[in-house]
């Protein structure tokens, strides 16, 4: 075995010439160390590179091989070095104490030399198979949690992209919801928790209709106590869990409208009877609410957006979180610059067009096909910038996410195991005169007919069937169908 790769054994016993009979069994295939003594046994173990095994003496005088393991484990360092004692007493009611303060094995003394090469060789591998399988099961445990971070993330941006808010409006109102947690006197661990939990504050909107969700004008009662019903439904699409991150992120969405006067919804609670997460989440998202354009408003100026916070301390918000809020506006814009909306992904999210993936056809999908059509998608659609992608079927529009392979998969097997939908396919240029012209895009607008005209493909698209009069009447959805057509040319 190479010197450099060699395990290190440490031997501790007070009489040397034990000491001497181990080191020269283990030596040619182990580096070998020693102690003579409790004290320097445990500075011996803390050194680098720690011993991979220890073999302590029981009987030792001053400190005893029992307090030195004692003391082993209890330190953080050295607590996973597996011990073996060395005992010369075939005591089964002491060994039964050394096992239970951790120790691995015992080992009696005068040790065969190759009983002693065994056990050793024996418990290393097993202590170095366990902490390879600790250190996967580490690994897996924080990729299933960043998993689950961005799958949180990316429910709470498609959740903003069903009513033309654009991604960075999340971001922006979970970055604020860490800082006035933190102002608040929140944990670090219960600041960063709120932080990853706020972007699915608005999740249950996906539930809520369209000609509700996207009215430009007022609600009438009717529509707006339907529009209410999105923090419950929100709280049933996350549902209860034992994980912290999900559990918070249920919080947040069922509390986040609820009023410190007690006017609020779903439950009307008042006060601190609303939990602290739902408070600071409230005030995040309608400061940042104020300050973004929508389809019903324009962008308030900064002043005009904190005047409006402060307006509402003791009513909708929490006295001493607006007080704390107004001291961080500073920070806050700093975060807005970081998050701001770009032009051309609102345009995008505004004009939303999806070219892709009906067909009568009805196959057997597998994961390869699947996520290549996917990532076509995402590469040549007019929404490449866009995490939220919405796949036409049949009259239904149904939320899809980019994500992990495994998520992705999995959710588009449950929509085409769906009796309800089709399969999907993506679009191409021998099924597109197959379908009507208007049912591939929704809300496509801002464009001239004299765009579509100039460009390269719109003969080739006018030989493929398409009515002038339906160019010129939707100009927005022809540009984006020559766009497709140019991607796979």
């Amino acid at each position: 075995m190479n010197q450099v790769t060699r395990e290190t054994i440490l031997i501790v016993d007070d009489m040397p010439e034990n000491i001497s009979i181990l080191a020269e069994i283990l030596r040619q295939d182990y580096r070998v160390t020693f102690a003579t003594n409790g004290p320097d046994a445990l500075a011996a173990a803390r050194e680098k590179p720690r011993p991979g095994l220890i073999l302590l003496d029981v009987m030792m005088p001053g400190m005893s091989g029992y307090e030195v393991c004692q003391q082993l484990k209890t330190l953080p360092e050295t607590a996973g070095i597996p011990v073996i004692f060395l005992t010369s007493r075939a005591d089964v009611s002491n060994e039964e104490i050394g096992l239970q303060m951790g120790a691995v094995d015992y080992l009696h003394k005068p040790c065969h030399p190759a009983i002693v090469r065994q056990r050793v060789r024996n418990h290393l591998a097993l202590h170095n198979y366990t902490q390879a399988l600790e250190l996967r099961v580490h690994e897996r445990t924080r990729e299933l949690e960043q998993t689950r971070i961005e799958i949180i993330r990316r429910l709470g941006r498609a959740a903003e992209y069903r009513d033309n808010e654009t991604g960075m409006h999340v971001l922006r109102m979970s970055s604020c919801c860490h800082k006035l947690a933190i102002a608040a006197g929140l944990s670090a661990e219960r600041a960063e928790l709120l932080q990853l939990a706020a972007p699915m504050h608005d999740i249950g909107k996906i539930g809520i209709p369209d000609h509700i969700l996207l009215k430009p004008g007022k609600l009438d009662s009717d529509e707006w106590a339907t529009m209410q019903r999105h923090v419950e439904i929100g709280a049933e699409i996350i549902g209860e869990h034992r994980s912290e991150l999900l559990a918070m992120a249920r919080l947040v969405a069922l509390t986040h409208h609820e009023r410190w006067d007690g006017h609020g919804y779903p439950h009307h609670l008042a006060g601190e009877d609303i939990p602290i997460e739902g408070r600071i989440s409230a005030i995040c998202d309608v400061f940042d609410a104020l300050l973004s354009k929508r389809p019903y408003k324009e962008a308030w100026p900064e002043q005009q957006a904190v005047d409006f916070i402060i307006s509402q301390s003791g009513k909708a918000f929490d006295p001493a979180l607006v007080n704390l809020f107004i001291e961080l506006v500073p920070e806050l814009n700093r975060i807005r610059s970081l998050y701001l909306d770009e032009p051309a992904e609102q345009a995008q999210a505004q004009k939303l067009v999806q070219l892709i993936y009906v067909s009568a056809a009805r196959q057997e999908m597998d994961q390869a096909t699947l996520l290549q059509i996917l990532d076509s998608a995402i590469r040549h659609n007019t929404r490449n910038k866009l995490s939220g992608m919405l796949l036409y079927a049949r009259g239904s529009f149904i939320q899809v996410l980019e994500g992990s392979e495994t998520a992705v998969a999995e959710t588009m097997r449950r929509i085409c195991d769906d009796p309800r939908h089709h399969d999907i396919q993506t679009l191409t240029q021998d099924v597109i005169n197959e379908r009507e012209f208007a049912q591939w895009a929704m809300g496509f607008h801002c464009l001239n007919h004299d765009d579509v005209a100039k460009h390269p493909h719109f003969t080739l698209f006018l030989e493929r069937g398409f009515d002038p009069a339906d160019i010129n009447a939707t100009p927005g959805i022809a540009m984006a169908l020559l766009k497709q057509f140019a991607n796979q040319a």
